[in-house]
């Protein structure tokens, strides 16, 4: 059976160019394009984009609505804090 792998993840962030400046010294990733509001990196295969949002909630708050939004959140309420 062949293995599943990512090939671009996606993840928002306040401050594009801090996040793009941790996986690139932190993380060895390179930068291929890097903008207050959009970066691109890679590392090997994987690619990583970075996307500028103005506002963050906490994971567990997007997991629950991402779950609602899915009609697959029943059992898996378990912070109420989000309504």
């Amino acid at each position: 059976m062949a293995a599943a792998s990512f090939r671009w993840i996606l993840q928002l962030h306040k401050d594009v160019p801090r996040a793009a400046r941790f996986y690139s010294e932190g993380l060895d990733f390179t930068v291929n394009v890097c903008t207050l509001r959009w970066a691109e990196l890679h590392s090997g295969p994987l690619k990583l984009a970075l996307m500028h949002t103005p506002r963050l909630q906490p994971c567990d708050v997007l997991m629950v609505i991402c779950w609602d939004s899915m009609n697959l959140s029943e059992g898996l309420k378990t912070n109420q804090s989000y309504q």
